[in-house]
């Protein structure tokens, strides 16, 4: 009973990693600026990130027909205005990917040339603004996927001997080559080497929960290859007997044990880009009026 309920859990939480990696998750960080009132300059608030990790910044007061906004990293080492030139309120938003090599970013306004009429948006002027970023050396990624295993069930059966007595015996001609299951891991890696990390996962195969680990080649930062070894509870012989020992009870497999064996896994992460492979997160500018 016990067994069977930690399945469903595992399998629970499989779904709840798809549905969560399939949604439109928010950004990891968010930065507002409002260009009618903020000083050009560094803003107070810090942003921790990852690489890897998204920036989401807005920009109230924003006007997008005399304004171009930008976004840009700074290295370690809209609609009409009216008849009285006032820009409506708008609210521009960029979306980035941080990349650990910058320290912080540039958010500028800049007044468009081709706008040769100074009057126009005269309520606002050019500004930059700076905010400051730390970065972690070390990410996690989850992944789920698909993996094949030499640990299966054990196939036992009594053979009479020459004697006549029936003696334990191990069908492996009966049983499966490779087992298949599905499988969620924690992957962990460096900056340093972000082809390579190590994970450490559960399984799910023929009805039995398990534990893999071993090293993963990260492709792309997509989808993962993880090879190595896999401990999981299978079917056994009652206490004290063997393969070849005397046994009249036809039920041999009464019990379970736990036992490892090889394992080679192929995962995926980021169902969001899968699912909406039109939808782009890089440079992506959109503006509403407020």
């Amino acid at each position: 009973m016990l067994r069977r309920v930690m399945v469903l859990l595992a399998a629970v939480n499989l779904m709840c990693l798809w549905v969560v990696a399939a949604g439109d998750s928010p950004p990891e960080a968010t930065i507002e600026f409002d260009h009618a009132t903020d000083p050009s300059g560094m803003a107070e608030k810090v942003l921790y990130l990852a690489d890897g990790d998204r920036i989401q910044v807005n920009i109230t007061h924003a006007c997008t027909d005399c304004f171009k906004y930008e976004v840009t990293g700074i290295e370690l080492t809209g609609v009409s205005p009216d008849a009285s030139g006032v820009c409506k309120q708008q609210i521009v938003t960029k979306k980035i990917e941080h990349r650990s090599r910058y320290a912080g970013y540039y958010v500028r306004a800049t007044r468009k040339k081709e706008e040769g009429d100074q009057n126009t948006c005269k309520d606002l002027e050019e500004k930059t603004w700076i905010f400051r970023v730390e970065s972690t050396r070390w990410h996690t990624d989850i992944h789920v996927g698909l993996f094949g295993s030499g640990l299966v069930e054990p196939k036992y059966y009594l053979e009479n001997d020459d004697d006549g007595h029936n003696i334990v015996a191990r069908d492996r001609a009966a049983e499966d080559d490779v087992s298949f299951g599905f499988t969620t891991f924690a992957t962990v890696y460096h900056d340093d080497v972000k082809w390579i990390g190590f994970s450490l996962g559960l399984s799910i195969s023929d009805n039995n929960l398990g534990v893999l680990t071993g090293p993963t080649i990260r492709l792309g930062g997509r989808a993962a290859l993880t090879a190595g070894y896999q401990w999981a509870q299978v079917k056994a012989l009652p206490s004290g007997v063997h393969i070849g020992d005397p046994y009249e009870n036809a039920n041999l497999a009464t019990g379970t044990r736990m036992q490892g064996d090889w394992f080679i896994a192929i995962s995926i992460r980021g169902f969001t880009d899968i699912l909406n492979p039109d939808k782009k997160l890089a440079t992506t500018t959109t503006t509403k009026k407020e």
